[in-house]
């Protein structure tokens, strides 16, 4: 993401999703984040969609995610060299 500001994590605080509670950051569930960890290269670029017209553009069928979903898991080493100081 370009934004330092905003990131993707996981949360324990499951009651916390899709409330504004955070400083622009996307809290998903953490088995939600660790899976899409595993296809989602360090760098991607998020687009993140408030618009039911927009979204049904950026739409991704069946078929498509088909063929976007790895086989298999690979062995993933990254490593960040940025610090994220959350709010607590």
């Amino acid at each position: 993401m370009r934004c330092k500001n905003i990131a993707l994590h996981g949360t324990y605080d499951v009651d916390s999703i899709k409330q504004n509670k955070s400083l622009g950051c996307v809290r998903l569930k953490n088995e939600d984040i660790i899976e899409l960890f595993h296809f989602t290269p360090k760098g991607a670029v998020v687009h993140i969609i408030d618009n039911k017209q927009l979204l049904s553009k950026h739409a991704i069928s069946n078929n498509m995610l088909k063929r976007l979903t790895p086989n298999s898991i690979s062995n993933i080493n990254q490593t960040s060299k940025d610090t994220f100081y959350w709010l607590g």
